[in-house]
């Protein structure tokens, strides 16, 4: 049921990553001083290219599943080098969660199945907020 959304995901991934950064950029929970944009984006792409590659029927399901070993590690990494900066935790945890807007509305552009994109939000949504962040 999910291959035309997991589809649509992966190949759009650099107006994921774009639609991101621009939200990160604006979002005022961002603090500029303890991060780069430079390294931002650096993070935010290693981070679609593990979630979005590694998505597929299954493991849309599964925050757990070892097709995220990769993605659960690099998230873990991140906590510990942003909190060494600086970073409070709902600015951690900000960013996976604000993934969501830009995912979404990739989904919501190009796809006409509108129950199909609801129902792929909602697993989205279940999927990122078990992430550990």
């Amino acid at each position: 049921m999910f291959e035309n959304i997991i589809k649509t995901l992966k190949n759009n991934k650099g107006e994921i990553l774009e639609l991101w950064m621009k939200n990160q950029l604006t979002d005022s929970v961002l603090p500029e001083d303890l991060i780069s944009h430079h390294e931002l984006r650096k993070q935010s792409e290693e981070l679609i290219n593990a979630l979005v590659d590694n998505l597929n029927e299954n493991s849309i399901n599964d925050s757990q599943s070892p097709d995220f070993d990769h993605l659960t590690e690099f998230l873990g990494g991140i906590s510990i080098s942003r909190a060494r900066q600086g970073f409070s935790p709902r600015e951690t945890g900000s960013f996976i969660l604000s993934l969501k807007e830009a995912l979404l509305e990739i989904l919501k552009t190009n796809s006409s199945n509108l129950n199909e994109v609801f129902e792929a939000s909602l697993k989205l949504s279940r999927l990122l907020d078990n992430f550990p962040s």
